[in-house]
């Protein structure tokens, strides 16, 4: 999973107290994960737009080659599926 968060904090909301307000975005932001969200975007306490957040799933790839990497069942490591045969190319 991939987690990512921008803000925007050149607005008037920020001048007065900045860690207020990022702290009302983090919270608003922990509230909408709770409820099931995987993205929306950020507006600040004077209802500008001031950036977004989303939650992604990532499915692991080989560096080298691109091909999805797999959970070893013995070492649970992963491993390329491309690279499986030969264990002195695995990329782990």
């Amino acid at each position: 999973m991939k987690f990512t968060i921008e803000i925007e904090s050149n607005d008037d909301a920020f001048v007065e107290d900045p860690k207020g307000e990022v702290f009302r975005l983090l919270k608003l932001v922990s509230e909408n994960i709770y409820c099931g969200a995987v993205s929306r975007v950020l507006h600040d306490i004077n209802g500008h737009r001031c950036g977004q957040w989303s939650m992604t799933e990532e499915t692991p790839t080989c560096y080298k080659c691109g091909q999805p990497l797999v959970e070893d069942d013995v070492t649970g490591n992963l491993n390329c599926e491309g690279c499986m045969g030969d264990t002195e190319k695995w990329c782990s």
